[in-house]
Parts: structure tokens; C-alpha cells; sequence
């Protein structure tokens, strides 16, 4: 607003006929203060594991209906001063999700663990903006590519949350 002022007085002392060159080199001042932004870890920098169980029908992971809270244990100073809490998900993406929101099994190509934030779908590489200090619920849920059908067998993914303030 200042600088808008001073531009507008200056336009009027031309308009006027008075020499604008005679006012200070120095009459806007800009000021402020360099903040660092709080710090957070995710499970007190431990890795997060989620286990479906070992009862996993291999029929049933098309229904859905495996499905896990995610608990990051998210722990941020609690003096934000305004900076914009976001979460992200990343990992090696599944081809056959159209929300793209789906890490693939390292065993099977045709599984994955599909994240959800707040009941949706939580894309892969896509910045979520976090309302105050506390994570929307988290769900990883199995899912299997349409058409194809699972190989029993243990499995794994791998994913990776980022928590960091804007």
C-alpha cells in the first residue's frame, strides 16, 4: 500500500509541474522478519508399517474391503506462525489406477495399496494442504488391477510421506 501511495504522490507532483527528483533517495523502507519454519517428524522419524494381516483372501482384495488406518504420529512444533502445513504421497506408481493414487506391490505388479485422506483418493505427488496441526484420516486400502487375478504369496510396498510447511 505504501508504495502505491508514494507512486501515486509522485505522479501528481509531475502532473503539477514539480520536479519529483528533489524528494529522497530513501523514503520507502522495507522491513521484516525471517522466520524458520517449524520442524515435524513422521513417527519419530521411524518407518510407518501397516499390516493387512496374514488372512488375506486373495479372491476378496477386488471388494475393497481391506482396509487399514494409516498413523504417520505426525509431531510439529506447535508455533506454525502462519505457515501452511501439506502432506504428500509418494512411491512407484500402479498403471492401472485412474485416481492415481496407488502404489504397486514389488511382488505383483497387480496389487497395490491405494492411500485415501479424509475417505478420498490421495494422489500420488499431489501437495495436500493440511487445516492446523492435525492429519485428515489416513487409509491404505488393497486393490488389485481389474482382470487379473493375485498369486498367493507375501507382499510389500513401499510409499513415502512428506510433511512440510509452505
Amino acid at each position: 500500500m505504501k508504495i502505491f501511495i508514494h507512486a501515486t504522490s509522485v505522479l501528481m507532483l509531475s502532473m503539477i509541474g514539480i520536479n519529483p527528483g528533489h524528494a529522497s533517495e530513501n523514503n520507502l523502507v522495507l522491513t521484516g522478519t525471517l522466520l524458520e519454519p517449524p520442524s515435524c517428524t513422521l513417527k519419530g522419524e521411524n518407518t510407518v508399517e501397516v499390516s493387512f494381516g496374514e488372512q488375506i483372501g486373495i479372491k476378496k482384495v477386488a471388494q475393497g474391503i481391506y482396509r487399514q488406518p494409516v498413523d504417520l504420529g505426525l509431531e510439529c512444533d506447535s508455533h506454525n506462525q502462519g505457515w501452511q502445513l501439506t502432506l504428500r504421497w509418494t512411491g512407484n506408481a500402479a498403471g492401472f489406477d485412474s485416481a492415481n493414487a496407488t502404489i504397486r506391490s514389488e511382488e505383483q505388479a497387480s496389487l497395490g495399496v491405494k492411500m485415501y485422506a479424509a475417505g478420498q483418493p490421495l494422489a500420488l505427488n499431489t501437495v495436500l494442504k493440511i487445516n492446523g496441526d492435525t492429519l485428515p484420516l489416513l487409509e491404505a486400502v488393497l486393490v488389485q488391477e481389474e482382470g487379473t487375478e493375485l498369486e498367493e504369496g507375501d507382499f510389500f510396498a513401499r510409499g513415502s510421506f512428506l510433511a512440510e510447511f509452505q
